[in-house]
């Protein structure tokens, strides 16, 4: 993986957060990129891991930073060890930006790995929905500063966000459909089915969708600090113990049923009772209100099918001839594309 930074840069950057991390020259191991498009590296300054994020090109706030910072370090403060603050530099910020314009933090490296068995272990499910009610619990309480309301507000009432943008998006895909720009180039035997499967699963769902989610974005639901992009790739287990929730950049207010859906869809698909089984633990701790038991399935709908768009989208503008990296990208992609497809060509309601 190449960075845009040189390795005599990245060093420069890790000295300024202290003798630790400037008495050591560990090496700076590349880590298998994500969806996002930061790049992370795994180094070691003495006997602790730490992870190096180089943050994407259009994400170079270091306010925004602070406000996810400051949360997680309360997080920190009531237990919940299982997620990352960016560690801060000598002068107390927690980011550098680079001469290439691109912001960079450290954090420590959370242990344990993703597992590919949640679904059938009772107790990793078990322990996984304990950990993601107990983090709702603990961001619910977190005050952000004034200043940083522009992507943290305290808990409350209102209509989700999420819920409102997607409602916008499905609107605008009804209106242009689900249009393949190739610049030219044939179409894959790949590329066309997966073409073909979408068109046919947006034909038959996408008018029901829209309406339950002209209905959903109206009602008022508890809002506060939630993840928005967990899935089964952000846990990290050690055991049947989650030691790690991963990548949390995407934190803003919304309701806790963002990060419900995403990860029981990615861990569970359409078994409804793995799904009630999982919901009814997580319950044990942060109970869920009618309004937002009822609003369950829109929130997995609506992510499933528009997800599926953009995944598509983002297969299709990786060309042939591109770089390695990207090809092993777009392997990825067209793997969680097939697992969007096949949910929402089967998907029937709970």
């Amino acid at each position: 993986m190449l960075s845009l930074q040189s390795d005599q840069e990245l060093r420069r950057i890790i000295g300024l957060y202290g003798p630790t991390f400037q008495s050591e020259q560990s090496l700076l191991e590349p880590v298998s990129p994500g969806f996002s498009g930061a790049l992370v590296y795994r180094f070691s300054p003495g006997a602790r891991k730490y992870a190096l994020r180089i943050w994407p090109v259009f994400e170079r706030s270091i306010p925004k930073l602070e406000a996810l910072t400051r949360l997680l370090e309360d997080l920190h403060q009531q237990g919940i060890t299982y997620v990352s603050p960016a560690v801060r530099k000598e002068d107390g910020t927690v980011a550098t930006i680079s001469s290439t314009g691109r912001m960079i933090h450290i954090e420590p490296w959370l242990p344990g790995q993703p597992s590919t068995e949640i679904s059938s272990s009772e107790k990793k499910m078990e322990n996984m929905m304990l950990a993601l009610a107990r983090l709702h619990l603990a961001a619910a309480n977190h005050t952000p500063r004034q200043e940083h309301s522009s992507w943290l507000r305290p808990a409350h009432v209102g209509q989700s966000a999420s819920l409102k943008h997607r409602l916008k998006k499905m609107e605008h895909h009804l209106k242009a459909g689900i249009r393949v720009e190739f610049a030219g180039r044939p179409l894959s035997e790949q590329s066309r089915n997966f073409q073909q499967r979408l068109q046919s699963v947006f034909r038959t769902q996408a008018v029901s969708h829209w309406e339950e989610l002209k209905s959903a974005s109206r009602q008022c639901v508890s809002l506060q600090p939630v993840f928005k992009d967990l899935w089964r790739e952000h846990v990290l287990f050690t055991g049947d113990e989650v030691t790690g929730m991963i990548d949390p950049a995407a934190f803003s207010c919304d309701s806790v049923l963002t990060d419900l859906t995403r990860l029981l869809g990615s861990v569970a698909g359409n078994d409804w009772s793995k799904w009630n089984e999982a919901i009814a633990i997580y319950r044990t701790v942060r109970p869920l209100d009618q309004t937002e038991c009822r609003m369950i399935t829109v929130f997995d709908q609506s992510n499933l099918l528009l997800s599926a768009i953009g995944c598509f989208d983002k297969y299709m503008n990786i060309p042939p001839d591109a770089d390695q990296s990207s090809l092993q990208q777009k392997n990825r992609l067209s793997s969680r594309l097939e697992e969007y497809l096949n949910r929402l060509e089967l998907y029937h309601s709970r």
